[in-house]
């Protein structure tokens, strides 16, 4: 099997990304966001940056994340033999479960809230099962 990067899956896959960002922190958990950091979410850094260029940081973010995610998927397909909505269900899911030790531990040693912790790694979870669907439906011609 050839491991080249498709470039137009992982760039559906990271708009994806990008998209489902906006929608959980721009207009699902705005609110709550903004009310648990104490200021917007995009302005984390101490200095303003503007709307330009935090959504290029995330895309940039986003583009690796599913660079990374595009072999994970490839070899998750290949072996659990499943495809489609389960595959992108389940390929998502065991990633984010993979995950979960490394964004725990700031909650665990920070003082932040559990309520930032779920909204983060939900955020996490449906991105990744975004992206995990669309390979898989991708990777139908392949295979």
């Amino acid at each position: 099997m050839d491991l080249d990067i498709p470039f137009l899956p992982v760039l559906v896959a990271a708009l994806a990304g990008v998209a489902v960002r906006f929608f959980w922190c721009e207009v699902l958990f705005k609110e709550t966001l903004t009310a648990l950091l104490g200021h917007h979410p995009r302005n984390v850094i101490k200095r303003e940056t503007t709307i330009g260029e935090a959504y290029a940081i995330q895309f940039l973010a986003s583009l690796t994340v599913a660079s990374i995610f595009y072999f994970y998927m490839v070899f998750f397909i290949l072996s659990f033999e499943t495809l489609g909505v389960v595959a992108g269900i389940l390929g998502g899911f065991l990633g984010w479960i993979a995950t979960i030790p490394f964004n725990i531990s700031d909650f665990l040693t920070g003082k932040k809230p559990w309520k930032l912790w779920f909204i983060r790694t939900s955020n996490h979870l449906i991105t990744l099962i975004v992206m995990g669907t669309i390979f898989s439906f991708w990777l139908l011609e392949l295979l």
